[in-house]
């Protein structure tokens, strides 16, 4: 056998085991450019015309009520193109309504659209009282809620939202309104206070927590004292609030007046908690 016979088999040898290899990318390649072509057939032919025709809103892990401007801002995304739903750009949208913390928005090819909202929850919810001038045609002062965050910052919310927390968290009454109007946009550090040492009574004790009938906040107090009334059995006890004080003087102090309670006559009693003694003022 030559050895020019020889090399021309071994040439045809690499030839066949190169064509399988040559196949297997001229695949891929293909598969490449199809997906190219694809993609911008979805993007910039099919994706432009498909529209949401449904708007799934929802609280994420709350029973928080949707306010109904949000049903109508979701009921406005409805018709729009897939296009125009861009998440990132919705997400931002409700994002700044100050009830919300962030939201994630999800949309599928059926032309569902999905909004799960993070609600910012409430500490407290501030009762204020606006006294009207004497020029005003209404009679009686104004009531507002302003919840406040648990940073003490105040913040808008819906009626729908206010009055679903009111039942909720402790309502604290501001006896003077003037220091907050206009440039108050955060609460205190004793009236936080005030409301988180509230919030971990009601965690304690939700019965004993349910006996609170109000509390209230002198905004021109020295001190900024805090008072949280209490009806237990025929009397209304008000515990004045020290700006220290701890969740287990305050608890042990309510358990001691409970027990207390019967053997008294007065119809009203002012006691005033500190974390090493309580005193009672008949």
């Amino acid at each position: 056998m030559s050895n020019l016979s020889f090399f021309g088999r071994k040439h045809k040898l690499q030839d066949i085991k190169r064509k399988p290899a040559r196949l297997l990318l001229n695949i891929v390649i293909g598969i490449i450019i199809l997906a190219g072509i694809m993609y911008v057939v979805f993007e910039f032919v099919i994706k432009p015309n498909m529209v949401i025709d449904e708007v799934v809103i929802n609280f994420e892990g709350s029973s928080v009520p949707i306010p109904n401007e949000l049903y109508t801002l979701a009921d406005k995304l409805q018709g729009i193109t897939f296009s125009e739903a861009e998440p990132r750009s919705l997400e931002a949208a409700f994002s700044d309504l100050d009830e919300i913390t962030h939201a994630e928005i999800t949309r599928s090819l059926s032309g569902r659209l999905g909004i799960i909202l993070y609600p910012r929850i409430p500490v407290c919810i501030l009762k204020i009282t606006v006294s009207l001038s004497k020029e005003s045609k209404e009679s009686k002062d104004k009531i507002e809620y302003k919840p406040v965050d648990k940073e003490g910052f105040l913040y808008s919310a819906t009626e729908k939202y206010t009055d679903y927390f009111r039942r909720i968290v402790p309502v604290i009454e501001i006896t003077s309104f003037e220091t907050l109007s206009g440039t108050w946009e955060k609460v205190s550090d004793n009236l936080l206070q005030t409301a988180q040492l509230l919030l971990s009574l009601q965690e304690m004790d939700i019965d004993v927590f349910n006996l609170i009938t109000k509390v209230k906040y002198d905004n021109n107090s020295k001190y900024n004292n805090a008072s949280a009334f209490f009806r237990i059995s025929e009397s209304n006890i008000e515990f004045q609030l020290a700006g220290d004080l701890e969740l287990k003087s305050f608890y042990e102090s309510i358990k001691a007046v409970i027990e207390m309670t019967e053997s008294w006559e007065k119809e009203f009693i002012r006691i005033a908690v500190h974390n090493d003694a309580a005193i009672c003022r008949l």
